[in-house]
C-alpha cells in the first residue's frame, strides 16, 4: 500500500512518517538562508502541514533578518506556496545567530521557543 507521495513507508502498521509526526506541530529551523535549509523550509510548508515554523535568521548590515527571510520567501524555490497567505503566514522571523557557545536570541524569544516547540531542525554553519 502507498501513501499519497507514493511512499510504501505507510505500508507497514507502526511505521514512523515524518508528515504524520510535523503535522500540526511547531518547528525550529536553523539555516534557512543555505540551500538544505531553505529546501527543507519549502518541503514543510508545502508537505508536512505545519502549525509554525519558527526560523532563525541573522540580520545583516544591509537587510534586517525580516527582509532576509522575505527574500527568501519570494525565492523561485517557493513558486509553489509564494500565493498562499496562509502556509506563508505559519513562518515566523526569530532574529538571532549561532555565533558563540549557544543561540543567540531575545529572551522572550528563548521563553515561545521553548515552550511551544515539538521538533527542532538545524541546517546553519556552526563557527569554528
Amino acid at each position: 500500500m502507498l501513501d499519497s507521495y507514493g511512499s510504501e513507508a505507510m505500508a507497514y502498521p507502526g511505521a514512523l512518517s515524518i508528515k504524520g509526526e510535523l503535522v500540526g506541530r511547531t518547528v525550529f529551523l536553523t539555516g534557512a538562508s543555505g540551500f538544505v535549509g531553505s529546501v527543507l523550509l519549502e518541503q514543510l510548508l508545502r508537505l508536512c502541514q505545519p502549525r509554525k515554523v519558527y526560523v532563525l535568521m541573522r540580520g545583516r548590515r544591509t537587510q534586517t533578518a525580516a527582509e532576509r527571510l522575505d527574500k527568501i520567501l519570494a525565492s523561485r524555490l517557493f513558486h509553489q506556496i509564494r500565493d498562499d497567505p496562509q502556509l506563508l503566514a505559519k513562518v515566523q522571523c526569530v532574529e538571532g545567530s549561532l555565533e558563540g557557545k549557544s543561540v543567540a536570541i531575545s529572551d522572550s524569544d528563548r521563553a515561545t521557543l521553548v515552550n511551544s516547540v515539538h521538533a527542532i531542525f538545524h541546517c546553519g554553519e556552526l563557527p569554528i
